[in-house]
């Protein structure tokens, strides 16, 4: 995790070394980043944040090797709609 993913999902320093979801992010955020389901944009609450989240499968050669996370602010966005 990067820092900003660290500052928007409130992540320990030693994120890496838990299961997502024991992180305790909400519920369903930390499902959806647990399940590697590729989505894009999909809001979700995160403390005080409203995150718009996009998950890629990645693999040079093909497969799944591992998914890529991006997480977006979409907190005051959101309040001016």
């Amino acid at each position: 995790a990067n820092d900003e993913a660290r500052r928007l999902l409130d992540l320990p320093v030693d994120a890496e070394q838990h299961q997502i979801t024991a992180l305790g992010l909400e519920g369903g955020t930390a499902a959806l980043l647990a399940s590697g389901r590729a989505v894009t944009d999909e809001v979700h609450l995160a403390g005080d944040h409203l995150l718009a989240i996009n998950i890629r499968p990645v693999d040079p050669e093909g497969g799944v090797r591992g998914h890529v996370a991006t997480l977006r602010d979409t907190t005051e966005l959101q309040a001016l709609a």
